[in-house]
């Protein structure tokens, strides 16, 4: 449940990034990060379905 809200939380300051400031590479920096934790929902769902 924690990653499912710190994606959210990443994904809403990436919006606020975009529609303010816009900085091209703290977009991109949090955009990774939120990548990131994506990733590692995707992971432990895949653990959850097969293991």
């Amino acid at each position: 449940m924690t990653l499912a809200w710190a994606y959210v939380g990443l994904r809403v300051v990436h919006s606020l990034v975009q529609a303010t400031v816009n900085i091209i590479l703290l977009r991109f920096a949090v955009f990774a990060l939120a990548s990131v934790v994506l990733a590692g929902l995707a992971i432990r769902a895949a653990w959850a379905v097969l293991g």
